[in-house]
Parts: structure tokens; sequence; C-alpha cells
């Protein structure tokens, strides 16, 4: 297959390109009379910066027999995307979502055309559809869980541009923040990253959020990607606090590259509504998730007789439930303590189902001394072995 591209850095597309020794050729497009018509065994690569859609239509038309790719950047109406991107279904035109680095791209547009094996990164990545409803408790109870049942090395970052979480315990590692200029500079290295990471059991460690507000929109994704990838290579898991307000490549990034999404909700009926806004402004048109592929973790739940169950929740959002942890009163007790609280034995067996559910999935070495049997069949076998496939 021949490529041919008119975007903005061609020369770094050219680059992932030639590197797989998939494309014959890969060249900037010239549209002329004579070279501006492409064979049936082309892609031709087009960026919204440089083709507006009429224009896309008329290279559609003059280019019927090859293939077309559409590179949508962010607008401020999410209607206007969702607009490109039916113009882009109803005329045979593939379109990739914005937020993404020159890489990501690259492999988006080389899975269309290339039958290339996915491979799990071994991350997770959660969100919450409303502030203050504990995710990052969760999150850290859960890595904390499964960290007392494997040896493997866990890692939790804080990629919540708008509340550090550092709440939970009495924190002594840098923040997201602080720690930018490295990233951004390529200088942190994976035992520095440790390092500078609060240690929340031997194999367990966490680095917290934002602090500035005034950086949240200087971060970048090709950073926030290279941060996440440098973090892989040191943690056998690792989970991304990507926080409430998804409006930023920080959080974005987190919910692109993980192989799975936690939707973190209560029982609230504003949950549901904000997650709604959110799913189809954001998280659809522009991350181009789909519910299908996302779980669902109830936190906080009180069994009134007047509030949904997880169950009825889980049905209504239409994304499969991974649990669901209880309303517990120690949480405020105490806001802070030197590690993470121990809490009601129902919330206990709650968090401990999640865990197993999540060293299903990826096969973790348990401790020999648990000698916890796995189960093959079951919710969670389900949820997570039939996203898998």
């Amino acid at each position: 297959m021949k490529a041919y591209l008119l975007v903005k850095d061609f020369t770094d597309f050219q680059f992932h390109f030639n590197t797989t020794g998939l494309f014959e050729t890969v060249l900037p497009y010239i549209d002329e009379k004579e070279s501006g018509v492409l064979d049936g065994g082309s892609v031709l690569v087009l960026s919204d910066e440089l083709v507006d859609s009429s224009e896309l239509l008329e290279l559609r038309n003059v280019n019927s027999q090859s293939e077309i790719v559409y590179l949508i950047s962010n607008k401020p109406d999410a209607k206007q995307i969702k607009k490109t991107q039916g113009l882009c279904a109803a005329n045979n035109i593939k379109f990739v979502t914005p937020y993404k680095t020159v890489q990501q791209v690259a492999d988006e547009i080389i899975r269309f055309f290339f039958k290339v094996e996915d491979k799990q990164n071994q991350v997770v990545a959660a969100i919450s559809t409303l502030p203050q409803q504990g995710l990052t408790s969760s999150l850290l109870h859960l890595a904390k869980r499964i960290g007392e049942l494997t040896n493997i090395q866990i890692g939790v970052l804080g990629l919540n541009c708008y509340n550090p979480g550092d709440l939970l315990l009495k924190y002594d590692g840098s923040y997201f923040s602080d720690v930018w200029g490295l990233i951004d500079s390529r200088q942190l290295t994976q035992d520095e990253l440790v390092r500078r990471m609060h240690h929340i059991l031997p194999n367990v460690r966490y680095l917290a959020g934002n602090m500035d507000l005034k950086q949240v929109y200087i971060y970048d994704q090709q950073s926030v990607a290279w941060l996440i990838q440098e973090a892989q290579q040191k943690f056998d898991l690792l989970f991304l606090d990507c926080g409430c307000y998804l409006d930023n490549l920080a959080a974005a990034q987190g919910v692109y590259i993980a192989d799975y999404l936690i939707i973190h909700t209560d029982q609230s009926s504003h949950a549901k509504s904000h997650f709604r806004r959110t799913f189809d402004q954001i998280l659809q048109p522009i991350l181009n998730i789909k519910l299908e592929n996302a779980l669902l973790l109830v936190n906080k739940v009180m069994g009134r007789v007047e509030m949904e169950t997880p169950e009825q929740i889980r049905a209504e959002m239409g994304v499969e439930l991974i649990g669901s942890l209880p309303y517990d009163q120690s949480f405020f007790i105490s806001e802070q303590t030197t590690s993470l609280s121990q809490h009601s034995k129902e919330y206990e067996i709650a968090l401990e189902k999640m865990a197993k559910g999540f060293i299903e999935m990826y096969e973790l070495p348990l401790k020999q001394e648990l000698q916890l049997e796995r189960k093959k069949s079951g919710l969670f076998s389900k949820v997570f072995r039939g996203n898998t496939a």
C-alpha cells in the first residue's frame, strides 16, 4: 500500500509509517490534475487543519478508488465533531479522533488496513462521573489490596488536573505538577519516578495529581504518553486516576492508552446525567470510547429502598458492573492516616472481590501462601476475558 499525506507533521508521520515497513511509499500528497488521482492500492491521509470538509468531499470524488483517512482536531462544539464524523461515515472515509500523539494516530491508521496484534498495556484508567465521589480512595484501596494478594509491582499515577488526591493519607511523595519539568524534558528516569512516589506498600506506589491549576493547559499529550510508557516499564500493573473533568490532555491520554476504563459513580441521578453529557461531548466524539469496553464501579452504596441498586444503574448506563463498594462511615472519622485505614468487613469483602477480578483478568501471580483458586467462569471471566478476545 502507498501512503500519501497532507498533514502538518509530515516528517513525523513518514518516520512512523516507514518504521513499520508496511507501506511501499510514504509521500506528501500533491493536489494536481496529473498526480492528484490515486489508485485503489493507496491511502490518502488528510488533516482538518489543512483540508476543510468541502475540500474533503472533493478529494473523495477525485480519489474514488483509494482509501481516505481524515484526522479530526478538537473543536469547541462537540456537535461539530459529530457532524464531521457523520460526514466521513456517509462517504466511506475513515477518521481519527483528537487528543493523540503522532505515533498514536499513525498506529490507528495502520490498524485500519493491516492486521496488527493488539497487546495489553497492563494499564487501567478510571474516571468519576462527579467530583468528590471517592475515586482516588477506591483506586488506592484497590491497588493496595491487589498488592497484598500478589508480589507484582503496582503503580498509581494521578492524572487528575483539578484535584491532587492526597487527603486520604499523609502523603510524602512528589506531585504530578512537581515533576512536570523533568517529564517534559524527558529527564525523569524510571528509578527517580519511583523514588518520587508515595510508598503505600513495598510493591505499591502512588504519584499524586496536579497541585498547580495554572499548569493544567500546558500539559501536552506527547509528554503524558511518555510518562505512562516509562511507568509501564517499571510497574507490572498501572492504574491511572483521570479524575472527573476530561477536557485536558493529561486525563485524555490516560483514558486513551488504558486497556480498560473504570467508570466510577454513586447512586445519585445527577451522576448519571453528568456522565451522559461527558460521554456525548467528550468520551464518544473526542476519545472514541465505547461503553461496551468500559467497566462500572458504584461507590458509597446505601441499601435504601428509594435508591437504585448497582444492578439497576448498570442496566440504565449500559456498562458492565465490575463491583460496588458500600458506604463506610470510617472514611469521615479521620481524613488523614499514616496508611490506608481498615474499614468495615462488608467493605473489605467487596474490595477483595474486585481485586480478585483484576488478578484473574491479567493472570497475575498470587502469593504462594494464599493459594487462591482462579475461577475460569462467572462474572469476571465474562467481563474481562470477553473484552480481550
